[in-house]
């Protein structure tokens, strides 16, 4: 049989359906509610071929570690894009800071067309402890928010270095670079 009687095959391209993305913090914290960190960063709604009016997007969460979120649309285009970059996703004070250990939760968001949910999504998060930083999987440079400048044990341990310093140089400031010379921040750090 010659190539020229084979018939190509053709797969049939996936029809469009609507997708819903969401782009977050896989963990989180107490300190993310306390910096106002968005954990959200993006929420991307994609239609399918059918131009929709009077959409409502729900976000909520389980358990309840934030307050649920509803956007209401208009109206989108046939195969249009819905974005929100970021998302204000309020976190509950309480609910973070009253964590004494991890517990695994969810982030839900779903796109309703009157009567129909049309896309969905749930999305797996680790709530952290209060005092549990995320390491290196999300925002590492909240670890910051971890110091405690004014705690009593923070206290005890400068009153301890100004003595030692007084002892040691005449003068009890503990006054950082102020100074403007080395061998006094020096002096401080070996006194703490």
């Amino acid at each position: 049989m010659p190539d020229s009687d084979i018939a190509p095959i053709t797969e049939e391209p996936d029809p469009i359906v609507p997708v819903l993305t969401i782009s977050y913090d896989r963990s989180i914290n107490y300190a993310f509610q306390q910096n106002s960190i968005p954990v959200v960063k993006e929420l991307l709604f994609k239609n399918d071929a059918t131009p929709r009016k009077d959409l409502v997007i729900r976000v909520n969460t389980e358990p309840a570690f934030a307050a649920p979120v509803e956007i209401r649309l208009q109206g989108i285009d046939a195969e249009g894009e819905f974005r929100v970059a970021p998302l204000d996703l309020k976190l509950s004070h309480d609910f973070l800071a009253g964590l004494n250990e991890r517990i695994s939760g969810w982030l839900k968001a779903e796109v309703i067309d009157g009567e129909d949910v049309v896309a969905s999504i749930s999305e797996p998060i680790s709530l952290l402890a209060r005092n549990e930083w995320c390491g290196l999987v999300s925002l590492p440079e909240i670890l910051a928010a971890f110091v405690l400048p004014n705690d009593p044990a923070v206290m005890t341990i400068l009153g301890r270095a100004s003595e030692l310093l007084r002892e040691s140089t005449g003068r009890d400031a503990i006054n950082g670079y102020q100074d403007r010379s080395r061998q006094r921040a020096w002096d401080q750090i070996a006194a703490i």
